[in-house]
Order: C-alpha cells, then sequence, then structure tokens
C-alpha cells in the first residue's frame, strides 16, 4: 500500500493532459486496478491461483490433444502451443466468440507442425465446439431455473 497513494498521484499528474471525462473514468478504474492486486500480497492466495492455472493449463492442453488425436494428429508440442497461441489469440476478441480467429489461429499453428489446412480447421472447429457448448448450455440451464425461481435474470458489463 506504500507505492499506491504516490502512484495515484503520479497518474493523475500525468492525466491532467486528457481531456477531463476521460480522466474521469481513468483513476477510479486504475484505482480498482491496484485494490485488486492486494491479493498478490499474501502468499496462499499466490499459491491457490497458481495451482488451479496449473490445473487449469493441463486439463486444457488434454482437451486439445484428444481433440487432434481424433483427428490423427498426435503431437503434444502442438497441443502446447495451439493453447498458447489461441489464449493470446482470442484475450481480445474482434468478433462475437472469437468466431474465425480460433479457426484461422489453429490452422497456422498446426500447419506449421505439417498438418493439412482441412484438418486443421476440422481441428479447430471441433476445440471450438467443445469449449463453447458446454458453457451455453449451462448458462441456459441456469437462467431457465432463475427465470423458473421467479428472479430476473440481470446482465451485467464487466465494469
Amino acid at each position: 500500500k506504500k507505492f499506491e497513494p504516490r502512484l495515484l498521484l503520479l497518474i493523475e499528474r500525468i492525466s491532467m493532459k486528457l481531456p477531463y471525462r476521460f480522466r474521469l473514468t481513468l483513476i477510479p478504474r486504475l484505482q480498482r486496478l491496484l485494490d485488486s492486486l492486494d491479493a498478490l500480497r499474501n502468499r496462499r492466495s499466490i499459491w491457490r491461483a497458481a495451482i488451479w492455472t496449473v490445473i487449469a493449463w493441463s486439463l486444457s492442453i488434454s482437451a486439445n490433444a484428444a481433440i487432434m488425436h481424433a483427428f490423427g494428429v498426435d503431437s503434444l508440442p502442438a497441443a502446447m502451443l495451439l493453447l498458447a497461441v489461441l489464449m493470446i489469440g482470442i484475450a481480445l476478441p474482434p468478433s462475437i466468440a472469437a468466431l474465425g480467429i480460433f479457426e484461422g489461429l489453429t490452422i497456422l499453428t498446426l500447419g506449421s507442425f505439417g498438418v493439412p489446412a482441412e484438418t486443421a480447421l476440422a481441428i479447430g472447429i471441433t476445440l471450438h465446439v467443445a469449449i463453447i457448448l458446454p458453457a451455453v448450455i449451462v448458462g441456459s440451464i441456469l437462467i431457465a431455473f432463475e427465470a423458473r425461481a421467479g428472479r430476473p435474470v440481470l446482465l451485467r458489463s464487466k465494469e
């Protein structure tokens, strides 16, 4: 917490050159960002996050490898690289659900391992469906339960 007030003061000084309206939203958001980083001071939280990250990445690599295996592509390095490329590539999707981007990145990544474009496209589509469909199904079921219970379903932005 020692550096936060000084950092915010510095950011405020720098942001004085920006339009007022932009500053009005920037400073509170940066404050929330700094507040959320407090969790990094707790070693137990860091270890929990690291363990869950390893579990999530391991499961994702396994899913990639299993789907690739179903198409006759057996390469753990390709499954690992594909996961990394897709995570980076869809971090800021320019389209709804990253449709097209996901498949294109799959073709490029697996192509570097000698996988034909048609097979890579099939893997990309299958992988995308395997990732998106369960979330859509579970989300739809939960929305139906909430609606049935008479609770309003409120959609919130990520602010």
